[in-house]
């Protein structure tokens, strides 16, 4: 019921401060609605799959910042400087909620910021990111989701081509998880537009990535940067799209996209910001993620980028007189269409695993470390879960 509460409380906020744009006190909603992000994750007690296992690492293996040695610290499955927060946090406490506390503090707070830096439409994006990402980035991937936070960072210094201060907190964020290291090669692809140039760059790098996986696997390529980087490619790509998923998923991450970027540049559009120096880099990594499955984690860099970009153009839909007309053509197109795909991920079934659950049944219903109600079925569909995608891995 929790999260039902804030998706309402963000949809009456958007349509007021964003859509309506009445006058009022936004900066207090927005640190209201701050707080209650911070205190939903940080609170919580084994709501999401992989907090199953952060936990029961933090309790058992994780040692004070007093008792770190050097097999820990270079040899423990995770990056070094996602290890020192966890022995910072159980230096503080050995309760593990310390730990969730200090991650949504720091996640939110980027997250926040970026938001608030770059777009007018704070309370879209927020709903945006709270059915789309909240979840994931707070619960699952909490290494990789405090890269990310990092990346909004590096995205200032990224305008700006400050390099030696963009490679330095690429540095760091690549010290939570290793996946960062494609935020390194961004630069690279900064001064390409996506004009017919940088289509026709897009299909050469496409082909490319083909002709070499075909001579060469890719996770070999990657082995080149570390075991840890292949194995998690490998991984990753063990969910095998069938050619249906490929064009649902072109469709998806590369049609839509595409349409709402023609429709934006035919139309007069005040806004600077509208990320077009990374636009090129969002279609590489969704066509290689078409073909490629592994690739797909690539494009959570981009998220709070794409959050904000759509969350822009919904409300430019919404309010813009030469496309109020078409808003019930348009609106599907940018948010119905994102929101049917997150939604089926949602409410997949994983009875095989659990009768009577699906993917939803990770994070509700919501449980707090003041209760501490924990539910068997979590963790049965979180290992199960991984165990069938570890075993895809390993038959490919």
């Amino acid at each position: 019921m929790i999260y039902y509460i804030l998706l309402g409380l963000l949809f009456i906020l958007a349509f007021f401060f964003d859509y309506v744009y009445i006058k009022g006190n936004r900066k207090l909603f927005y640190l209201l609605c701050l707080l209650f992000f911070i205190l939903l994750s940080g609170l919580r007690w084994k709501v999401g799959g992989d907090t199953y296992s952060y936990q029961f690492s933090f309790e058992n293996d994780v040692p004070t910042l007093a008792n770190i040695d050097k097999k820990y610290l270079f040899e423990y499955k995770w990056e070094p400087l996602f290890k020192l927060l966890m022995s910072f946090c159980k230096t503080i406490s050995k309760n593990f909620f310390v730990f969730q506390l200090a991650h949504s503090l720091i996640l939110n707070i980027l997250l926040f910021r970026f938001f608030k830096k770059y777009t007018k439409n704070i309370f879209t994006s927020l709903l945006i990111y709270a059915f789309f990402s909240y979840l994931y980035f707070n619960t699952e991937i909490l290494r990789e989701s405090l890269a990310i936070a990092i990346f909004t960072l590096m995205y200032d210094y990224y305008n700006k081509k400050n390099w030696k201060i963009y490679y330095i907190l690429g540095i760091i964020a690549l010290g939570f998880h290793t996946s960062a290291l494609i935020t390194l090669l961004f630069p690279l692809f900064r001064n390409q537009k996506l004009n017919q140039k940088g289509i026709i760059a897009l299909v050469a790098v496409f082909a490319s990535f083909v002709i070499l996986q075909t001579l060469l696997p890719i996770n070999q390529v990657l082995a080149l940067l570390g075991s840890s980087v292949a194995d998690k490619y490998e991984f990753y790509s063990s969910v095998l799209m069938n050619i249906n998923g490929m064009i649902y998923k072109a469709f998806l991450f590369i049609i839509c996209p595409l349409l709402i970027l023609k429709i934006r540049n035919r139309i007069s559009f005040n806004n600077t910001n509208t990320f077009e120096n990374i636009l090129f880099i969002y279609f590489l990594l969704a066509i290689l993620y078409v073909a490629i499955s592994g690739f797909g984690r690539f494009q959570n860099y981009l998220v709070p980028m794409m959050t904000v970009y759509y969350a822009d153009s919904l409300i430019l839909i919404l309010k813009h007189k030469k496309l109020k007309p078409y808003a019930f053509m348009l609106v599907p197109l940018v948010l119905i269409i994102p929101f049917y795909y997150k939604l089926t991920y949602y409410t997949t079934s994983t009875d095989k695993y659990y009768q009577g659950t699906t993917n939803f049944s990770r994070y509700y219903p919501y449980s707090t470390v003041i209760e501490k109600k924990e539910y068997d079925f979590r963790e049965i569909i979180y290992r199960q879960g991984m165990s069938d995608a570890y075993q895809n891995s390993l038959n490919r």
